[in-house]
């Protein structure tokens, strides 16, 4: 083989490596993003309140999140959750369910991501 090819080679290979590291990295990513949200859900499962939320902001592009306000006995509590994948989204001023911990309500999600994830 010539020079040339071998160093297209090497190239080829730094370019799958590359791949193969940012795959890692995002498989490793969702992976602490599902333990850290069945982690919320399992804590919010035997002791959960429901309360009417505010959303008051929507972020993302495919994989939305909602940011979402809430009053418990007087005072003001925020949450953000990621969206459903099913449609339609909720829209800045959309009034949701949202689950609190009755112990401490900044433990909280909103009742269409906690219905969602907890099916899996």
């Amino acid at each position: 083989m010539n020079k040339s090819i071998k160093n297209i080679l090497k190239e080829v290979g730094r370019f799958i490596l590359a791949i193969a590291i940012m795959v890692l990295l995002l498989e490793v990513y969702i992976h602490i993003e599902r333990v850290y949200y069945h982690n919320k859900i399992n804590r919010l499962s035997p002791k959960r309140e429901t309360v009417k939320a505010y959303v008051f902001d929507r972020t993302g592009r495919d994989w939305k999140s909602i940011h979402y306000r809430f009053v418990v006995k007087g005072k003001e509590y925020y949450g953000e959750s990621p969206c459903s994948r099913k449609r339609p989204y909720p829209d800045e001023g959309d009034s949701i369910v949202v689950y609190y911990d009755a112990n401490d309500p900044d433990v909280n999600m909103w009742q269409g991501c906690f219905d969602e994830l907890s099916r899996h």
